[in-house]
Formats: C-alpha cells, structure tokens, sequence
C-alpha cells in the first residue's frame, strides 16, 4: 500500500530486563508468535498505566488482518484484538502498521493501514480490556502508515501517507470522540511539492507547542526527481512551514519519527544518500516561528494611484525580526523592504494593474527566524474617468467661457443587490455622498484668447 521498503517476515517481541533478571545485557526472549496470536509486529510497544506493555502486529489472527495485543513484564502475552473480524471488506481495520498511544482516559489509539469502510484506513481506539471502536474510516486513499501523538490540547495528531486535496498525503487532528479535521493537505503547488510529499513517519510535539515531521519525497533539493523529502512544523491550527529539504548530501527519503531531546534539538535519520549512501543521523535546531500580516491602502484605489503595503512581521519568542520582506501581486514580484526596527516593511507601489490584484508578503527568514507568508489581500483597482463640461455653451463671439475637468473613479461593475432567502431583492438604502467622496474639479475661464484657472 505505498509503503517504504521492508525486511524480515516473522519477528520477536523482546524485553531487556534491568532488575531482578540475567547480568547486564543478556537477552531474554519473553514471547514467539505463531500466526495466530499474530505476524509480523512492526511497531514498537508502549507501557500503559496499568504497568503492562501493548503493541502492534502488521498481520496475523484469524484472518490475517493483525492484532493488538498485552504482555506482561514476565511474558505473558494476550490477543485483545484480531482485525478484520468483519468480513467482507474489514470494515474494522486492516494491517496495523504503527504502534498505540494512551490517553489521559487510559484508552489506546492507533492507526491501520487499511480496511475500514472504504478500504483505506481507519483511526480506531481500544481499551485495555479490548473493546475496540472504530474513530474514522478514511475515503480517499489516504492508507495511514504512522501512528498517534496526543497533543497538549488533548487531541489527536496523524499523518496519512497519500490522499488529501492533491494526493500526497495529509496531516490530520481528531478528537479523543471522532471528529476529525484535516490540517494540511501536501502539494498544492503540484508535483514535485516543495512543501514535501507522503509523510510516512508520525508526529512528535516539541516544546515550542508545534508539531514536527518529515516527508518521503519532495522539498526542493533538486538533487532527487521526485523531491529527497522534508522536514516540516506545523501548527495545531494548520500553518505548515517547510524546515529544511534533503538533497542526498545530508540524506534522503526520511521515514522515521523524530525525537526532541533535553537540549531542545530534533534529532532523526534517513535511511539513504549521505557522504557514503547508506544513510544518515542528524540534528535539527528548531527555528522560532515568525507571522506575516499584511494590508494596504487605499483599498479600492485608482488605476495608477500610489498604494501603500505594509508587513508586519512578528516572533514567536517575541524578539524583533529583522531580514527582508518580499511584495508580490498574482505571485509576481513587485519589491523587496528590508524590516525596520518595529519589524514593520512598507512598500508604496503605483503599478498596480487594473482588476482585482492578490497582493502577499513573503518574510524571508533570518539566521534565527524562520520565514512567513501573509494574508491575501484582495486590492481593488479602478480606472479613473474625466468629463469635461463648459458654460454657456453656445457662447457669443467675445463672451468668457468656463470649462470645468470633472475626474472621478471608474470602479469594477458593482456587485449584484442581496437577496433574501426566497430569492427577492431587498430594498437598499439611498447612499449619501460625503464631502470625501468628491473628486478634483478643475474650472477653466476662457475670456479672448486668455485663461484662468480656478479650483
């Protein structure tokens, strides 16, 4: 099911016992499956509060579908669940590929990487006695591949290997209850996703409260045709920020979780490319997060008509940003600002064409800070338009003659009047035109060949 090479077929589940057992670094094989009681455990074990390990294996039980199951610290070992229990179409879950979290409640959440009623996954929690319900049914090829981490909010955070709006793959939030939202879909920019693509591996919460993972493929190291994979943070309200791109020198294709440790740093592995090819282990330095908000006035403005964008750039840490901010209008550069002292760029820009301009800011990050997209501003601009009266006109030979200039916008047609819910228009009120609203009107006085002007 799209998933990162795999070696072996059967496999042990083992405990290194510290106390009370054999002398420091003797081995003591606790459990041997046997197909039925399940196959092929993948994934490792957790300890729950009851004192007993839990886990995973990818196939095996009755119909081959996977369990979950206990053992003790002294061996013994429980099935509590046998997937695929309910034919056809293991609508409970299919191929456990990751391993269990618990929950403050003391219940177990996990993924499989099949089954459900769809066929592509489900998100499922177990208690520790084994009765297991079904959370969701993915629907759209998605095939969770990695586990659960609860978040400090007390949800739920996955990724999914393929699916979402664009088809390489999702990061996901559900509730302890089911009720699941997607965060980010992969790829909106179209392949080779700069932002990455089929995150394989889970999430890990760092102590900046954002979440961090990696990507399988894309990112922008040109090195690898489909993208050598990505390491990214994202927030539990969705806004993903692409940390760093592999490209074969440093590593490729991560698929593994990432762990933070007491110095703060993340620390993971590729399991290919590096100086050697085999793979590499590296650090991450968590950047601080920064935001971008933009606007701009005046909003609506006239064709040629100075508009001024300011960004305003701000820290998670609350320190001042410095660098520089790229202006954009429909994705074309327009200027570049270096941040003042109040981390604030202004850019004053007249070449604005005439429609309905998408204006971003793009922060560029700084040695300490990492960079930020704004807003979109959608700037209204509107052609101006000139009428030129004069009086009296007739006018006898000699007679003084006032021209007057009247110059006004030429907006976007207006929108169409609201309508109730039935479909009626309702009844607008009469728009009174203040003192603000007029335009510049230039009055010329025409007497015998000379001119006066007059505002």
């Amino acid at each position: 099911m799209g998933q990162p090479g795999w070696v072996g077929r059967r496999a042990l589940v083992a405990l290194v016992r510290s106390s009370k057992s054999p002398p420091s670094g003797a081995l003591t094989t606790l459990h041997s499956f046997d197909i039925t009681d399940g196959d092929y455990p993948r994934a490792g074990l957790m300890q729950a509060t009851d004192g007993n390990f839990y886990g995973t294996t990818y196939i095996g039980g009755n119909n081959q579908g996977g369990t979950v199951f206990k053992i003790t610290a002294g061996g013994t070992l429980t099935t509590l669940y046998r997937f695929c229990s309910h034919l056809p179409g293991c609508a409970d879950g299919l191929e456990p590929v990751a391993g269990l979290v618990q929950d403050a409640d003391g219940n177990l959440y996990g993924t499989t990487n099949g089954g459900g009623a769809y066929g592509y996954g489900t998100v499922f929690k177990i208690n520790l006695s084994g009765a297991l319900t079904t959370l969701h049914s993915f629907d759209n090829s998605e095939f969770p591949y990695a586990g659960l981490v609860q978040g400090a909010d007390g949800n739920l955070y996955g990724t999914t290997s393929g699916g979402g709006a664009y088809g390489y793959g999702t990061v996901f939030k559900i509730t302890p209850s089911g009720m699941l939202t997607t965060l980010y879909s992969f790829c909106p920019a179209g392949f080779p996703c700069a932002d990455g693509a089929d995150p394989f591996a889970g999430l890990v919460q760092a102590t900046d409260g954002n979440f961090y993972g990696t990507t399988f493929f894309g990112g922008t190291g040109g090195a690898c045709s489909t993208g050598c994979g990505t390491i990214f943070a994202i927030t539990a309200g969705g806004t993903l920020t692409t940390v760093h791109s592999f490209d074969i020198t440093d590593g490729s294709g991560p698929d593994a979780p990432l762990v933070q440790a007491t110095d703060g740093n993340l620390y993971g592995t590729t399991p290919s490319s590096g100086a050697y090819g085999p793979g590499t282990v590296f650090r991450l330095v968590p950047p601080v997060f920064t935001t971008t908000v933009l606007t701009s006035a005046p909003n609506p403005s006239n064709l040629g008509q100075p508009v001024t964008m300011t960004a305003t750039v701000t820290a998670q840490n609350g320190s001042t940003p410095t660098g520089t901010v790229v202006f954009k209008s429909n994705g074309v550069q327009i200027g570049s600002v270096s941040l003042n002292d109040s981390g604030v760029a202004v850019l004053i820009y007249a070449g604005l064409p005439l429609g309905i301009d998408s204006l971003t800011a793009v922060y560029q990050g700084s040695a300490t800070l990492a960079g930020s997209t704004s807003n979109i501003v959608m700037q209204v601009v509107g052609a101006t338009m000139t009428t030129v009266t004069s009086s009296p006109n007739p006018s006898m030979f000699g007679e003084a003659v006032t021209i007057t200039a009247t110059i006004s916008p030429e907006g976007p047609p207006a929108p169409p009047a609201p309508t109730d819910l039935q479909g009626r228009r309702r009844q607008q009120p009469d728009r009174q035109i203040r003192s603000s609203d007029r335009f510049p009107v230039l009055s010329l006085l025409f007497v015998f060949g000379e001119i006066y002007l007059s505002p």
